[in-house]
């Protein structure tokens, strides 16, 4: 008499239901951490299988997008105010502080307002021309005026 041997059902990677489970834990990382990579960690996830879940499950990727746009405007609310209000830099001198001035991010003042207002400040300018003193001025005076109305008043 022959002895069969049942073979094991194999489950296919088509047929296995993926492990989502680690979605939430991904996300509220994604929002504490702002970065993908620490939410991957704490999740216990490799970024491949998080972008490939992010493609595949509609709900995860809205959760996902939704901590990402969180973390954007946290972030374009500090640069906001670091542009208008300014940031103190301490100030040395033979290696002791010895004083703060108050910065403004100039250079982030200017690329912020490119990308707001783009049809005003995104001027196409030959390396001849030169602005004047009074276009210059009358250029920050409206940069300092749009940037102070689109931040919040807590007031």
């Amino acid at each position: 008499m022959e002895h069969y041997k049942k073979k094991a059902k194999k489950v296919s990677k088509k047929t296995r239901k993926p492990n989502t489970a680690w979605h939430k834990k991904f996300v509220d990382a994604l929002t504490k951490t702002r970065s993908i990579g620490q939410a991957c960690k704490v999740a216990g996830v490799g970024r491949t299988t998080a972008y490939n879940h992010k493609d595949k499950f509609p709900d995860f990727s809205d959760e996902w997008e939704e901590a990402m746009q969180m973390c954007i405007d946290d972030l374009e609310a500090s640069a906001l105010r670091r542009a208008i209000e300014g940031h103190k830099k301490a100030v040395f001198h033979a290696g002791q502080q010895i004083g703060e001035v108050l910065h403004h991010e100039t250079s982030l003042t200017i690329f912020m307002l490119k990308a707001l207002k783009p049809e005003v400040y995104n001027m196409d300018i030959n390396a001849n021309d030169v602005l004047t003193a009074d276009q210059t001025a009358q250029a920050v005076r409206v940069a300092v005026e749009a940037m102070k109305q689109s931040v919040p008043n807590d007031e």
